[in-house]
């Protein structure tokens, strides 16, 4: 759980008492149902409920006479989970560094350290579990530094997925212009190829743009994307001619290059809509066309899958599940 790698016991407890807590909103609770809820102790729900109470008078600039269920009723409608969850990331050190090294063109640890009144030794402590996430990622830490390091695309795909994560339901990490910006470049991208597999805007979804977002961070901090021979296969598809066109990053950058992760990254995300889109057609038809790797793997995995179905069942049409195969293709080719 990506909470897990910032949150404190206290935070973590404070975090499953508020969802509980929204859950029950609206009904006469009690601590002590409170405490079977959360599976706590009267004493740990007790001291979270004030906790919580003490943030959300903060969080919505108000003050109560007494920190009770009915203030909570009062204060807690207007914080959603997703806004108390990201107040708690806020108070954690290790999720605030990794904020500003990801974000800032050239971070130092050490100036980050001063700012905060923290040492080395601490901040290393705090940060070592997620740390050792992005190693099994291959991502690293510069040793002087502390600037992410590695293959370039893992390091953007780990970033979008960092970003999605932390601010779910919260916001742009990057801030109101550099979100109209890329909300600008994203129309730009659907207007010079209105007819391609990609471009349906009422489908754009926040990682969509996340994405776009941070292709646009990295090219400004220097970090372009070096040659990938099956990114760019990608480039050879119908309808994508036209994109280097817009998505001209400054030199030494590839505009190609960059053109082929934008398709990389509208390709990786699982669609879970109901429904086939364009995008999901396009990809069985491209990856079955090409009978690479990509489409023996899927095909045969959902064949196996099909398989082991009853045949009574509609599960064994193996031409029943077009959506999965498209999200098959996807992991596969992202893998």
């Amino acid at each position: 759980m990506f909470e897990a790698y910032f949150f404190d016991k206290r935070s973590t407890i404070n975090y499953r008492v508020y969802r509980v807590l929204k859950a029950l909103q609206n009904t006469d609770f009690t601590v002590n149902r409170l405490s079977q809820e959360a599976q706590l102790s009267y004493s740990q729900a007790y001291n979270a409920f004030q906790d919580i109470m003490s943030d959300l008078q903060a969080m919505t600039d108000s003050t109560v006479p007494i920190a009770d269920e009915v203030a909570f009723q009062k204060l807690g409608e207007a914080v959603t989970v997703d806004e108390y969850r990201f107040h708690l990331l806020k108070d954690s050190m290790a999720f605030n560094f990794f904020d500003y090294a990801f974000k800032a063109d050239s971070p130092d640890v050490h100036e980050f350290c001063e700012q905060n009144d923290l040492s080395i030794s601490t901040l290393r402590r705090r940060v070592e579990g997620f740390k050792v996430y992005l190693q099994s990622k291959g991502v690293t830490l510069n040793t002087s530094t502390w600037a992410p390091e590695g293959n370039e695309l893992r390091i953007r795909m780990v970033l979008v997925n960092f970003f999605i994560l932390a601010y779910r339901g919260v916001g742009w990490p990057f801030g109101d212009a550099h979100y109209h910006e890329t909300v600008a470049l994203a129309k730009q991208l659907h207007d010079c190829a209105p007819e391609a597999w990609f471009n349906r805007p009422e489908h754009d979804t926040k990682q969509d743009l996340l994405a776009l977002g941070v292709q646009r961070l990295r090219l400004t901090q220097q970090h372009a994307l070096p040659e990938i021979p099956r990114l760019l296969a990608l480039t050879q598809a119908p309808d994508l001619a036209d994109l280097p066109v817009v998505l001209r990053p400054a030199a030494p950058a590839d505009p190609v290059m960059e053109s082929a992760y934008f398709y990389f990254s509208r390709i990786h995300f699982l669609s879970l809509q109901g429904h086939m889109t364009w995008t999901d057609q396009w990809l069985i038809d491209h990856f079955q066309r090409r009978a690479d790797a990509v489409a023996h793997f899927a095909d045969g995995l959902l064949a196996y899958l099909v398989t082991q179905a009853p045949s009574n069942t509609p599960d064994a049409d193996v031409n029943g599940h077009e959506l999965l195969r498209a999200n098959l293709y996807r992991m596969a080719y992202s893998f």
